[in-house]
């Protein structure tokens, strides 16, 4: 009986790998060359999504969006979080202590 299920084992690990393998193509990406992000790429989303009726970017975040909170350097995109003590307003007049950057 043991015998058995070791060789439905194999046969199912075969079959598996067989039929149901995937092979990867590479479409795209980023290698953050240089010391700048790529505009044609990428894009900053500024603020706190109220500009575009979005309280919190839709799921309440707690922070502003800025885009002098993103660094590209040896290779690698750097996001910082920064506190403002006397915080940022958005379009509501909501205040907002902790600026972010986004892409």
């Amino acid at each position: 009986m043991k015998a058995n299920k070791i060789i439905s084992l194999i046969v199912a690990l075969i079959f598996s790998t067989t039929f149901f393998g995937q092979s990867w193509d590479l479409v795209w990406e980023e290698n953050f060359n240089g010391t700048t992000l790529n505009d044609s790429v990428w894009t900053h989303e500024i603020g706190s999504g109220s500009q575009y009726g979005l309280w919190g970017w839709g799921n309440g975040e707690q922070q502003f969006y800025q885009a002098s909170n993103s660094e590209v350097s040896n290779g690698k995109l750097k996001i910082t979080a920064k506190q403002e003590p006397n915080g940022l307003v958005d379009s509501w007049g909501n205040s907002y202590y902790y600026l972010l950057q986004e892409l």
